[in-house]
């Protein structure tokens, strides 16, 4: 009996942070005027069309021109909620609160794996929980609500497979993580390097722990298959609509143009200057909803404007390289998009701001407390070295890192538990002692 509640009681912890993450969520759902950032009415109409039959459109009414700005994950997720309840959007972001919330239980299962340690994997979960930008970010409709349990998920999963990966069913499971895993690439490419590190782990697993070789293919193969064959079948569809065949969507160029727009202090120092008229009409989709051909148009002027600018302003935006590395990790509002304050300068966008950058701070001291653990490490430096330079290169929103914070955060237990520890200890030979040694 005591064996089975020793196995039971980090599932219990894990629901108490769930739990408490719910909680969070429901605050900042509730407090806030509704955050209807540009992306979200797009996912919001595309989900309402697929769920009535019009197509992957955003298109308030016939003919349901084809979308060619957004990844398919959320909108199908939209369309599975409407199908049920009706063109609800409310229950959309409540269901964002299930999806955060069970990414910081995992998170707290991934560090409880990684440190052995319980009481280093409860702070850290706390930790998260008390991140406000974790919960803030399922109050509208986005990417990083889903996003957050999808990485915190592989992440488990992938740690399951190395420890257990002899186990019946190998070719099952195999396939549910190539899914995972295809489904984080259909909703945040971004995250596509640290996918493909991952999917090389679980190859390398595979032929390493499965005793026969035929198992190891049959593995390994279907693996491939569910990872490699939705990328490819949505490669296909933006191909059929006037995309290259990838699983990319448009507007890489209007992104960076505008992410040179809002560091255009940090690259040129108070040269003023605004977006061009191409990037300001292509942001105006959200509202006027452009066809494909019109925002292919608008992409290439954007990318010539791009392209023309970093002839010119190249050096600079390599200098401003720092500025734009400590805007990765600093975030200036509690929810996904600045909405009513865009540059956050206003309170308590500074103050949440340095929040930011403590927490991940905690993370980094939490990492260097756990380098011993090569998996640790790994887990850690995998999606971070992926992420950043992809940013450093595009578009330097803290947003995009937000979605690493359930796995990342509760690293900072493994920092502030032995700290806590050594100061206690310090305390109880104070009292011990408390004048000092004698001669």
């Amino acid at each position: 009996m005591g064996n089975r509640r020793r196995a039971l009681r980090p599932f219990a912890v894990a629901f108490g942070l769930f739990v408490a993450e719910v909680l969070v969520c429901v605050y900042w759902i509730v407090s806030p005027t509704p955050v209807w950032f540009p992306d979200s009415p797009m996912y919001e109409a595309i989900g309402a069309n697929l769920a009535a039959g019009n197509g992957f459109s955003a298109d308030l009414r016939p003919p349901y021109r084809p979308e060619i700005t957004r990844t398919p994950v959320v909108p199908y997720l939209v369309a599975g909620v409407y199908s049920v309840v009706g063109r609800r959007p409310a229950a959309v972001v409540w269901l964002n609160a299930l999806w955060v919330a069970g990414a910081v239980a995992v998170g707290y299962l991934v560090l409880l794996r990684l440190s052995r340690d319980p009481a280093v994997a409860a702070w850290g979960g706390a930790v998260a929980v008390l991140t406000p930008f974790v919960g803030g970010s399922a109050a509208t409709i986005a990417t990083e609500p889903v996003a957050m349990l999808q990485v915190t998920l592989a992440a488990w999963l992938l740690l399951r497979w190395r420890e257990a990966a002899c186990r019946r069913g190998a070719a099952l499971r195999g396939a549910l993580i190539g899914l995972l895993l295809a489904s984080v690439v259909l909703n945040r490419l971004n995250l596509a390097p640290a996918v493909a590190i991952g999917a090389l782990c679980f190859v390398g697993t595979a032929f390493r722990a499965v005793p026969r070789r035929p198992i190891a293919w049959a593995t390994t193969v279907a693996f491939a298959l569910a990872l490699v064959g939705p990328v490819v079948l949505w490669s296909a569809r933006n191909a059929s609509v006037g995309l290259g065949f990838s699983p990319a969507p448009v507007g890489i160029s209007a992104s960076r143009v505008y992410d040179i727009v809002r560091y255009r202090v940090a690259i040129l120092g108070e040269e003023p200057f605004g977006p061009p008229p191409a990037n300001v009409r292509y942001f105006r989709h959200w509202r006027e909803r452009y066809g494909p051909e019109d925002l292919l148009a608008l992409e290439r002027e954007n990318r010539a404007w791009l392209k023309g600018f970093l002839a010119e302003h190249g050096a600079d935006v390599v200098g401003a390289t720092p500025a734009r590395l400590v805007g990765l990790f600093s975030s200036s509002t509690v929810w996904t998009y600045p909405l009513e304050d865009p540059t956050g300068e206003r309170f308590p966008g500074p103050v949440l701001r340095w929040v930011s950058r403590g927490v991940w701070t905690l993370s980094f001291l939490g990492f260097l407390a756990l380098r011993s653990s090569r998996t640790a490490r790994w887990v850690w430096l995998v999606p971070v070295v992926t992420l950043v330079p992809v940013h450093l290169m595009t578009v330097c929103s803290p947003r995009y890192m937000r979605v690493l914070m359930p796995l990342l955060l509760p690293y900072a237990g493994a920092f502030l538990v032995p700290l806590g520890r050594r100061l206690m200890s310090v305390s109880r030979r104070g009292r011990a002692a408390p004048l000092g040694p004698r001669a």
